[in-house]
Order: C-alpha cells, then sequence, then structure tokens
C-alpha cells in the first residue's frame, strides 16, 4: 500500500516531491502526523542569502474530509 498523509502513524516522517524532476533540487517538503493533524515543514535555500530557511505549519485533521 503506498504511504499518504491519511495512513501514517504517529510520530512517522513522510517526505514529499519525491520527482525531482518537478521540485526544486534545493527544497523539501516534509509531512509529520501529530496528534490532531499534521505539521508541515519545507525547507528550502534562500536565494537573496543562500541560508537554509525552515517552516512549519500545523494543519488539524477534519473528519468532513
Amino acid at each position: 500500500m503506498e504511504k499518504t498523509i491519511w495512513n501514517m502513524e504517529l510520530h512517522e516522517v513522510l517526505e514529499l516531491n519525491n520527482d525531482k524532476s518537478t521540485a526544486s533540487i534545493n527544497e523539501t517538503v516534509l509531512v509529520m502526523r501529530v496528534a490532531g493533524g499534521w505539521i508541515y515543514t519545507k525547507l528550502y535555500n534562500n536565494t537573496l542569502n543562500s541560508q537554509r530557511v525552515e517552516t512549519s505549519v500545523f494543519v488539524p485533521y477534519s473528519p468532513k474530509l
């Protein structure tokens, strides 16, 4: 069975953008399953100063999905 956000275990991490032909080589999106939803984390290089940037957002689970 293919791993998706819907069948992840608690604290499991899934890497998105596995197809590097459609995503930037310097960009990674990780999804962690947490109680009540998911945490999406984007890692990328800032083109202005070449620093590594990490941003995260909590996405709550909704039974309406």
